[in-house]
């Protein structure tokens, strides 16, 4: 270190690290007890006019340890009485308490990092550990602030696992660890599907060791990016470990993020051994996962066998998943959907297959049983909008010095539908080879046996491959699978359309083409003579939509001027029929008096079309193919009108109405002592009237066994005071239609009967 006053009260100084660099910060090492204090090294810093102490050490009391990392104070040398400009920082603290049967540890660090939107942070991330007895809990969470450029705001989280026999009355649910946790401002990010197993909150659920308590750096490392800031989205996490019939190990895990997008998710591990002690014959481990993102409009559910499962042996490795994903409402892949056990059809690739549909390995087995014999097997089934698939294959090899022995099995059926296309492939191969060496001359005999036979078809087609020593010859009948396949007529296209729904005593035979759906306001049902049924609906919250199983080019709303909505033309490949003329109207008719009378539906009602991505295999142009094509979609093609409501009256101003001269009125007769009714008096004995949008709901259903007898008290005590109320007449009427009564919620409240005479 260098330094010198200058005349004038300034001060320069310079730091030097152990090679003789200049340094802003230069730590010496001490590594000296003094009593209870323990000093590992001291530190001095200059950034000209700031000047910094550091120390690093701990205290040591009996059972208690506590340790310090880089405990820092800044001070400005210039203005060393400016308390405002004095700084104080820690990168780390750790506590250790040592008492059976009483354990405690925790730690934190300073740390950085960035948010949703790459604006960095800095805050501490914290780690914790408390035994006692056979009870253990371990938590880790992180406190932070982030800088945007829009200001500040805080972050934080925190995971706790509470490790121990909780119990549970079932077998199958014996409850070992419970785990909480929540986010503000934080993100949680939900794995892929074949990553569940090592998602941080799940392993530490599993095995709380993986929160690193004695290093929350490593803990906050292992979860990665798995959390992190963001702004306005928050998340709660709960979960337990159980044990089924003390056979089954599960780990379950409910995760809901909130705010800024809406997401579900159970995160589940699943173990299993037999026999549970010693060598197990039987190990498996399953990743699960059901992920509901509604802003996105995806639904998945997914299971997937880990590499540590097992059949009989070590070397018999079992592989297999499941999973079905849905795409709906405004996902740009909406009405797309693929269930899968063990994969797909081998030429079921990229562009054919989508990128966004998962990967799931097969179901089968891979079994080394000794340095000679190799067996594996599996098989797949997997279903999509355009086409189902389904195959498996066995491969036996044998390999003992010079000889080699093999025999594969493998099919492979794929049918697609709208039309029917079929594509079946079988293959067996059976072989032998013998490798022998003499002198300098290598030579290897082989005799093979195979035959594939590939079918496809309509037009009915196919090949037969036979593979014999060094001779392949290919034989092949019917027509060629490229060639073009027949077109439906409009009665048959129109039977892969929704079926009709059955007559029945009231109602006639009905095609399910066109469907008119209400999503709101519906109070009940009438069942009418003609087989119809009408809708007793609330005008204010009466929202229904109109869908078609045929797509439109253009929907037509009727009105004192039609509205249109244009779509993607449409074409109808399995009839061979490109560019059609379809186009949807909606029109509406009201009966008053009985007569019928159109209805403005263009412009007194709110509506917008409703659209949907539709399969290119039915809906899009060009001739039916003789082979199985991809699953894509068409976007945006219009299926019919979604929304459709009363549009709301514009709100009327009618300016200060003069009560004394614009209405009629007459003074209460005074007579009775107990008149006139204060009216500025506060309802007394329970809570005031208040708007309940389930008001005309409420009536309908407690009118008749509450309001009623409430009522009927009520008149019975004005009538014991001398007034004459009128006739208490029945509540049938208005408990069977309040919409009828009433225009819109009326205020509700309790009855209050207390004190009436």
């Amino acid at each position: 270190m260098s330094g010198a006053y200058v005349s004038g009260g300034s001060f320069a100084a310079a730091l030097y690290d152990a090679d003789g660099k200049a340094a802003k910060e230069v730590w010496i090492p001490i590594q000296r007890a003094f009593g209870p204090l323990q000093v590992a090294r001291i530190g001095i810093g200059w950034d000209s006019p700031m000047f910094s102490l550091g120390f690093d050490g701990g205290v040591s009391l009996g059972p208690l340890k506590i340790v310090l990392t880089e405990l820092t104070l800044v001070l400005p040398i210039d203005h060393p009485t400016d308390f405002d400009r004095y700084e104080l920082d820690l990168q780390g603290l750790s506590i250790s308490f040592d008492e059976p049967p009483v354990e405690i540890a925790g730690a934190f660090a300073k740390i950085t990092s960035a948010d949703h939107d790459g604006n960095p942070m800095v805050g501490y991330a914290g780690a914790a550990a408390v035994v006692v007895g056979p009870f253990g809990l371990a938590a880790l969470g992180e406190y932070g602030h982030v800088t945007t450029p829009a200001g500040e705001y805080t972050t934080m989280f925190i995971f706790a696992v509470v490790d121990a026999p909780l119990g549970g009355i079932p077998p199958y649910f014996f409850v070992t660890a419970a785990a909480a946790g929540f986010g503000y401002n934080s993100e949680l990010i939900i794995p892929a599907f074949d990553a569940v197993t090592t998602f941080p909150l799940v392993a530490g659920l599993d095995d709380p060791a993986f929160l690193a308590v004695s290093d929350p750096k490593k803990g906050l490392a292992a979860i990665g990016e798995s959390i992190r800031p963001r702004q306005g989205q928050y998340w709660l996490a709960a979960g337990v470990r159980f044990t089924s019939f003390e056979l089954v190990e599960s780990v379950a895990l409910i995760v809901v993020e909130f705010g800024a997008e809406l997401e579900i998710a159970l995160l589940g591990l699943s173990k299993l051994k037999l026999p549970p002690e010693g060598h197990a014959f039987i190990s498996i481990e399953m990743g699960i996962e059901i992920v509901i993102k509604p802003d996105e409009g995806f639904f998945g559910a997914s299971a997937v066998l880990t590499a540590g499962s097992y059949l009989l042996a070590e070397a018999c490795h079992i592989t297999g998943g499941f999973a079905f994903f849905l795409w709906y409402g405004n996902n740009a892949h909406a009405g797309q959907f693929v269930l899968t056990i063990g994969g797909y059809y081998s030429g079921f690739v990229a562009p054919m297959r989508p990128d966004y549909y998962p990967d799931i390995p097969i179901v089968g087995f891979n079994w080394v049983v000794s340095d000679t014999v190799t067996i594996k097997g599996g098989g797949y089934f997997a279903l999509t909008p355009s086409q189902v698939m389904t195959g498996g294959g066995l491969d036996l090899m044998f390999h003992a010095g010079p000889i080699r022995a093999w025999f594969i099995a493998q099919f492979d059926v794929v049918i697609g539908w709208a039309p029917f296309h079929l594509l079946a492939h079988i293959a067996v191969d059976i072989g032998i080879s013998l490798h022998l060496k003499f002198l300098f001359i290598n030579v290897t005999i082989t005799l093979e046996l195979g035959c594939n036979v590939t079918v496809w078809g309509p037009p009915t087609g196919g090949t037969v491959t036979i593979h014999l020593l060094i001779i392949s010859f290919t034989i092949s009948f019917g027509r060629p699978q490229d060639a073009i396949a027949p077109t439906l007529g409009w009665p048959d296209f129109q039977a892969t359309l929704p079926a009709p729904s059955p007559a029945d005593a009231k109602r006639p035979v009905r095609q399910n083409v066109i469907k008119v759906v209400a999503n709101g306001g519906v109070t009940g049902t009438i069942d009418e003579a003609d087989g119809t049924t009408t809708w007793v609906v609330r005008p204010d919250h009466f929202v229904f939509s109109v869908h078609s199983a045929i797509p439109a080019a253009t929907v037509t709303v009727t009105g004192a001027t039609n509205v249109d909505y244009a779509a993607p033309a449409v074409s109808f490949r399995p009839m061979g029929l490109e560019g059609m003329s379809s186009a949807q109207t909606v029109s509406m008719t009201a009966e008053v008096d009985g007569h019928a009378g159109s209805v403005d539906l263009a412009h007194d009602w709110i509506h917008a079309a409703a659209t949907q991505d539709l399969p290119e295999a039915v809906w899009g142009p060009g001739a039916p193919p003789a082979k199985v094509v991809e699953p894509t979609s068409i976007p945006g093609m219009a299926i019919g009108l979604t929304g459709v409501a009363p549009r709301p009256p514009t709100p009327v101003t009618t300016g200060a109405i003069d009560i004394a001269t614009a209405f009629t009125y007459f003074p209460i007769n005074e007579a009775p002592a107990a008149l006139p009714i204060n009216a500025v008096a506060a309802p007394t004995g329970g809570p005031a009237p208040t708007a309940d949008d389930d008001a005309l709901d409420r009536i309908a259903t407690t009118i008749a066994t509450t309001a009623a007898p409430a009522r009927a008290a009520l008149f019975a005590a004005l009538r014991r005071i001398g007034v004459d109320p009128g006739i208490d007449g029945p509540l049938d009427l208005l408990a069977a239609n309040p919409t009828g009564t009433y225009g819109a919620n009326p205020l509700i409240g309790a009855p209050i009967l207390a004190g009436v005479q």
